[in-house]
């Protein structure tokens, strides 16, 4: 079997996977979808739409800052298309992180000459937006302690949060340390590994953000405000659906966590297993059966496919018109970002 052939029957089986959760969840009463009905109100659209949006453009402003600190000349109106275009594939590709592969496959196409540098942007946009989920998580755990530790599952998902959190502060250190990157035998025995001097050359590129430190705290700040969007997004539906008993720590607490686990490449945008993720920590947190959590989920995901749809179309104006002069969103007539 070819290679070609193999990722194909995996990307299907992905696909199935998802939709095979979603299918059990609405065959066993879990999953709603006649309460999303109630959203399709003009005010109550233009709202979901409105936040979705918003959490969108602090997303790609936080990645246009981190492209901008590693000399991209490229503005807010130039990266959205591209965001957009990512967004997409994230519902054509397995896995929340499918889109960043095809950002980093455009940045890279369009600056030949500086394709580690280009990727370490997207990957340090994801780890910056992984890391805002485990911290709100963790300000959610702490603001609600009593709850948290006095139930064992609870418990194991606080020291999922915290063993994540204590990770990646872990991951920052050792990235951003002057005294491992001076260490001569640490790149004699790194470049002995597979592929070892394209590892080096990403944490050198990632390395270089240290001279940034005002960059980071900032992209770290829009992490958590968009993260905090898509509470406010999450309790509007709740709000919208009747759910008006629903504390905000329940919101706060279920849904970065939810988003942490969505993350996993296992499916296309999360779908699927998002849901499950959802339905678990909702009822977990509220201590009673609920569908609120698969419904809030399945509500963000359709918003955020609505204005991927956006990006579908950025997709095929690139791939259709080869050669005619384009203008949107800063791309010159041969489909490069424009320099300003």
């Amino acid at each position: 079997m070819s290679q070609n052939v193999k990722e194909w029957a995996l990307r299907l089986g992905k696909f199935i996977l998802a939709f095979g959760l979603v299918f059990w969840l609405i065959s066993r009463g879990l999953l709603d979808l006649s309460l999303l009905g109630q959203l399709l109100q003009g005010e109550i659209v233009l709202v979901l739409l409105g936040l979705a949006g918003l959490n969108l453009i602090l997303a790609n402003w936080r990645w246009t800052l981190l492209l901008r600190a590693r000399g991209f000349s490229l503005g807010f109106l130039k990266t959205f298309p591209l965001y957009l275009i990512g967004l997409f594939f994230n519902y054509a590709l397995p896995g929340a992180i499918g889109g960043d592969v095809v950002k980093a496959y455009y940045l890279t196409k369009d600056h030949p000459r500086r394709k580690i540098e280009a990727v370490t942007t997207v990957a340090m946009d994801r780890i910056l937006g992984l890391y805002a989920m485990v911290l709100l998580a963790l300000v959610a755990i702490l603001v609600d302690g009593a709850l948290v530790f006095g139930d064992g599952k609870m418990q194991w998902v606080a020291l999922l949060a915290l063993s994540l959190f204590l990770g990646m502060t872990l991951f920052f250190i050792l990235a951003f340390s002057r005294w491992l990157r001076d260490r001569p035998f640490v790149q004699v025995q790194v470049k002995r590994w597979p592929g070892g001097s394209t590892l080096l050359g990403l944490y050198e590129s990632i390395h270089a953000y240290r001279e940034h430190g005002p960059v980071l705290l900032g992209t770290l700040g829009l992490s958590l405000l968009s993260q905090t969007v898509a509470v406010l997004f999450m309790w509007f539906v709740g709000q919208s659906l009747g759910y008006t008993e629903v504390s905000w720590i329940t919101y706060l607490f279920a849904v970065p966590t939810g988003f942490m686990l969505s993350a996993l490449p296992i499916s296309p945008a999360g779908v699927g297993v998002g849901q499950v993720a959802f339905l678990f920590l909702f009822n977990l947190h509220m201590g009673a059966p609920t569908d609120l959590g698969p419904a809030v989920i399945t509500a963000f995901q359709i918003a955020l496919f609505v204005w991927g749809l956006v990006g579908a179309g950025f997709y095929l104006m690139r791939k259709q018109k080869p050669e005619e002069s384009l203008s949107f969103g800063g791309y010159d007539q041969n489909h490069h970002f424009a320099q300003d």
